[in-house]
């Protein structure tokens, strides 16, 4: 049950974070780490919910980011190398975390 809920953590509702994603930059402090636990960091300092898939995502190591970013820019630092991307779901409330081939 604890899974399924890491799991589900990286969509993060567009109706909240489509203004947040443009809107004031964030200070961040995200180490290189496994892209699981750097997500959920991210979410916490963004104060934004992510849906991802922890087990896929503990196995790779995200981009560390430091500094004042907006959200959409951290993310898209955190992701970079990693094969994996966000994109918004076609019905535009979800950011989606998958394998950046499946994302489109």
């Amino acid at each position: 049950m604890i899974r399924a809920t890491f799991f589900l953590r990286l969509a993060v509702a567009l109706g909240m974070l489509a203004p947040v994603l443009r809107a004031e930059p964030v200070d961040f402090d995200l180490p290189a780490a496994a892209v699981s636990e750097t997500l959920l960091a991210f979410s916490k300092q963004a104060k934004l919910e992510v849906l991802f898939s922890f087990d896929d995502l503990s196995r790779v190591t995200s981009t560390a980011v430091a500094g004042r970013y907006e959200p959409e820019d951290a993310l898209n630092h955190l992701l970079r190398d990693t094969g994996y991307a966000a994109r918004r779901s076609r019905t535009g409330d979800r950011i989606r975390c998958g394998r950046r081939n499946c994302c489109h």
